[in-house]
């Protein structure tokens, strides 16, 4: 399978399970606007055959490597961005079930995770999504703790968000213009930490839309629950060259645009 496969199947379960971003994507391109990826994100867990080194080797197959690493204390998450020549960047950031700040119901609950995948590598776990059938009640327990836990148990192996790369638009210079573009357009905004994330001498300022809400099949039936949304980023220069990597202050709060509430 070459990379062009598939980010092209990724976009499109993504547009099935967000239809606000095709929303968001139209409206753009109703302004004459050509839509470019900055990056997609992907959540896994902690674990040698799911996690970040698991990533590692099945995107350096596509020509990207690792590059810079991050940590999230409060989400207790660890991340890296990668890159590849003219392609989007992709940022993995995996849970780690196993700290001290979680329960033994979190930790038993994704190793009954990491327990089904057993035997199958990342291409096959990208085109099952998850090979469990999540449980609503144990979905509301792990949300309790984790977000990120619930969301990658209801949800598993896919992109949890695309992100159009606002140095490519002509008409939105800024990420503000934009914002102001989508609420003109009744676009809900995640305003965790601001509506605007980042700053121009940081190299990178960001906004997203807060996730769609998708009804998903559960073990006790159909629930309407948040699935993945829409992020845009502007880039700017820093050292003489425009920054690729993420500023995790920022991201911290990129990632409650999954929360519920």
């Amino acid at each position: 399978m070459s990379f062009e496969e598939f980010i092209q199947r990724e976009w499109q379960d993504y547009c099935q399970v967000t239809p606000l971003a095709l929303k968001v994507h139209d409206l753009l391109t109703s302004q004459g606007e050509i839509v470019m990826n900055d990056h997609i994100a992907i959540r896994t867990l902690a674990h040698p055959n799911l996690g970040l080194e698991a990533f590692e080797s099945f995107l350096v197959g596509f020509g990207y490597k690792p590059c810079q690493e991050y940590f999230f204390e409060d989400k207790r998450l660890k991340a890296i961005h990668f890159e590849a020549k003219d392609k989007p960047l992709i940022f993995v950031s995996e849970f780690m079930y196993e700290d001290d700040k979680f329960s033994d119901f979190v930790t038993s609950t994704m190793e009954s995770i990491i327990e089904s995948c057993d035997g199958l590598n990342l291409d096959q776990l990208f085109l099952k999504r998850k090979v469990w059938m999540p449980s609503y009640a144990i979905y509301e327990k792990l949300l309790k703790e984790s977000e990120y836990a619930a969301w990658f148990y209801a949800w598993g192996f896919r992109s949890n968000h695309f992100t159009i790369s606002a140095n490519k638009l002509k008409k939105f210079s800024t990420i503000e213009q934009m914002n102001t573009f989508l609420k003109s357009h009744k676009i809900a905004l995640n305003s965790f930490g601001g509506e605007v994330k980042g700053t121009e001498q940081q190299g990178l300022v960001q906004s997203s839309t807060m996730a769609d809400q998708y009804s998903l099949e559960f073990l006790e039936g159909m629930y309407t629950i948040p699935s993945c949304y829409y992020e845009f980023a502007k880039r700017y220069e820093l050292d003489g060259a425009i920054y690729t990597g993420f500023v995790p202050t920022s991201a911290d709060k990129i990632f409650e645009s999954t929360n519920r509430n």
